[in-house]
């Protein structure tokens, strides 16, 4: 979800939600289908480890720059590719301050706003 708020972009929240760009084919098959969801699958994997071995970043203001630069590579072929290291480093720490703040308080509702690029937690 916080790829969805911080970056505009997650092939897994869109077929979620059915909300798939079925109205352009090649937009639907490269952007929103199986490839575009494993990949995302394949990051939210790899920050997850990361952020297991850095305190799920309770502590931590920035993610080191050569982990978000392998991101970047994993979307280099995908619409997120035009977005900076900052914007990757963004939408991963409000994610997880999201997710820190359900996991002490045992839930939660978590409120996802697309134009204010806004995820919190009530």
């Amino acid at each position: 979800m916080a790829y969805a708020a911080a970056l505009g972009w997650s092939p897994v929240t869109r077929f979620l939600l059915r909300c798939k760009r079925k109205s352009d084919p090649r937009i639907d098959e490269a952007e929103d289908d199986g490839r575009a969801i494993a990949i995302e699958e394949g990051i939210s994997a790899l920050v997850f480890a990361y952020a297991a071995r850095h305190g799920y970043f309770e502590n931590v203001r920035h993610i080191d720059h050569e982990f978000l630069k392998t991101i970047a590579t994993m979307t280099s072929q995908l619409e997120v590719s035009v977005l900076r290291t900052a914007d990757w480093e963004q939408a991963i720490m409000t994610g997880y301050a999201a997710w820190r703040q359900l996991r002490a308080n045992a839930g939660g509702t978590l409120h996802l706003d697309l134009d204010q690029q806004t995820l919190t937690v009530e």
